[in-house]
């Protein structure tokens, strides 16, 4: 018989057996016929508790073992699982040839191998079944004693192959399984114990066969990333698990719910009225808001929630996706909401993808345009500096960056966009310089999406030689939000600017969670404070102790070293304000709107 029918036989011989053990029995036999072996071994675990070991001597041995003890050896899958210190050395091979047993045997023997002490093993063939959920599924040994002729090389090729198809149906097995355990489990969501999504479709697919009115609402946590990021991961399981302990708990007969994964749930809820729907919805925020502040009272936690009342259309899926299409409309605001799906999001995802289709054509036709917005001294009401605003011009008509900033941030158009409003600028003062004018400093945006492009700063400083702007006449901003990331990718990409020259300031400091934690590890020239610690200065209850909040607040970031800028500004007693405190720059309505590049040059360089 050739090698290759040898290796092809006992596969085929192996492959008819309907048992894993009683596979493994066949092809250890047929191994050690073909190929001489005295001895084989196998230990292999194929449940939690039972493991299959026949230990035979060639031509005896016809039924697998099974036991769950034996010579002290626990063979628990915990013990299993914890072995880590003794499958080192079988980290790199599956299979091991080796004329010295003696190196392998004490470490085979604390995974269960039973040595015959009477005979001297002069060569070996060692293979090992590795799982997922523990180091090894199980081995196998093949011996062969003194006075054995060697094995040739082919024939340990051969033993390997037959060795690997052995543990291949092993493995499978324990992949069958596994699935099936998991099925099993899986109908409720082992963090929550909510039903997951598959059984949610089930149930709602039988309610929507009833007659009453139903609503699919679906919830998530804004930015809950970071909240596990900043607060650890425990605290974000926490906070999973108290609100799907509300929204259980507002769960009545004929409704369903689930978490569909990470912090995205949905719930299907029966209504009569307009009104009811509204109260339900009412009844979980505010239960949620109230455990919120006996639980998490320092976690800034906002839940969006998008609602699609469900009529004739009874796709679960598509009822799924409607609710989410409410939802995703809803993000970005700072208080918990509900939006409600109308035809007008449906029309918003068109017009969504009608930008999306003209961006390339808007960038090679220069659509995209800067917009300056001056910064003031507010002691001299000079002007001091100015940041360029992206805009998008089609014609006569403008588009509002409301629709697509944060779209192309999402699907990555940004950083292209970023590069057209770079140039435009360091043009414009290109050209400012050469008519002989002192100009301010200009700001402008640097997003999310190039802080981990290593070419950047290159790129930026290409721009600069090209235009030859002076690096002392630019600032990037950067938001707040990109430290949620990786703080120290962020804080090298400043470095790297600064480090030429490049000033760098922090945009709409204040609007994250961590905001004063974060001020120690900054490295950057200046703090932009967000409007929203003016916004409310002369209407909320509180205004004196807001007023001390934000001086000490600004007391502490000039203290620290950073130069100090307030956006937003919109009347005259928020100026007087910050005059109060010692902050004499500013931005904002006040002042001016962005203006195109022509009326800037006009207002300010006559």
């Amino acid at each position: 018989m050739s090698d290759t029918n040898k290796v092809l036989s006992i596969t085929t011989e192996m492959i008819a057996q309907e048992s894993v053990p009683q596979a493994i029995l066949v092809g250890q036999n047929k191994i050690c016929q073909t190929y001489q072996y005295d001895l084989a071994t196998s230990f292999i675990r194929l449940d939690a508790e039972l493991f299959c070991i026949p230990l035979f001597v060639c031509g005896y041995q016809k039924e697998p073992k099974t036991v769950e003890k034996e010579q002290n050896v626990d063979f628990t899958k915990s013990y299993y699982q914890h072995k880590e210190e003794v499958l080192v050395d079988f980290e790199e091979d599956t299979f091991i040839h080796t004329t010295n047993f003696s190196l392998y045997q004490s470490k085979l023997e604390s995974l269960g191998y039973i040595p015959h002490l009477d005979k001297e093993i002069s060569e070996a063939c060692i293979s090992f079944v590795k799982g997922q959920d523990a180091g090894v599924l199980g081995f196998f040994v093949f011996e062969r004693y003194e006075g054995s002729k060697y094995l040739t090389v082919q024939e340990i090729e051969e033993t390997k192959a037959l060795l690997l198809i052995m543990a291949t149906k092993v493995e499978n097995f324990e992949t069958k399984k596994q699935l099936k355990e998991e099925e099993n489990k899986s109908i409720f969501d082992k963090l929550t114990g909510l039903p997951v999504l598959r059984e949610f479709k089930k149930e709602a697919r039988k309610l929507l066969e009833l007659e009453d009115k139903y609503a699919i609402i679906y919830l998530d946590i804004d930015k809950f990333k970071y909240i596990n990021d900043i607060w650890s991961r425990e605290t974000g399981d926490d906070i999973l698990k108290s609100l799907a302990h509300v929204i259980q708990k507002n769960i009545g007969d004929k409704e369903c719910c689930c978490r569909v994964e990470d912090d995205k749930f949905v719930a299907m809820i029966r209504y009569e009225t307009q009104q009811e729907l509204e109260d339900k919805i009412d009844s979980v925020n505010v239960q949620f808001k109230q455990m919120q502040q006996e639980k998490f009272c320092d976690v800034k936690i906002t839940v969006i929630g998008g609602i699609y009342k469900i009529g004739v259309e009874k796709n679960i899926d598509l009822l799924m996706d409607k609710a989410n299409i409410a939802r995703t409309s809803s993000k970005g605001t700072y208080d918990n909401t509900c939006t409600i799906y109308d035809q007008d999001l449906e029309s918003l995802n068109a017009r969504e993808k009608q930008l999306e289709n003209r961006a390339a054509y808007a960038l090679e036709h220069h659509e995209f345009i800067p917009f300056l917005q001056p910064k003031f001294d507010i002691r001299t009401n000079q002007i001091c500096g100015a940041e360029a605003l992206a805009r998008w011009k089609i014609g006569d008509s403008m588009i509002s960056p409301i629709e697509f900033i944060g779209l192309f941030e999402k699907n990555g158009f940004i950083t292209r966009m970023d590069f057209a409003i770079y140039e435009a600028t360091l043009t414009f003062m290109q050209q400012l310089l050469q008519k002989g004018h002192q100009l301010v400093p200009i700001s402008m945006n640097v997003s999310r999406g190039h802080m981990k492009d290593t070419t950047f700063c290159n790129r930026f400083l290409k721009l600069l030689e090209k235009y030859q702007v002076p690096c002392n006449l630019i600032e990037l901003e950067v938001t707040e939000s990109v430290f949620m990331d990786d703080k120290d990718i962020i804080t090298n990409f400043i470095k790297e600017l600064r480090d030429h020259g490049i000033m760098v300031s922090i945009d709409d400091f204040g609007t994250e969670y961590s905001s004063l934690n974060l001020l120690k590890d900054l490295v950057v020239d200046t703090i932009k404070l967000d409007k929203s610690f003016i916004d409310d200065l002369l209407v909320d209850k509180d205004v004196q102790k807001n007023k001390v909040i934000i001086k000490n607040i600004v007391t502490m970031i000039r203290e620290l070293g950073f130069d100090i800028i307030f956006e937003g500004v919109e009347s005259v007693q928020q100026v007087d304000f910050l005059k109060e405190i010692n902050c004499y720059t500013a931005q904002g309505f006040l002042f001016s709107r962005p203006i195109p590049l022509a009326a800037f040059e006009k207002e300010y360089y006559k």
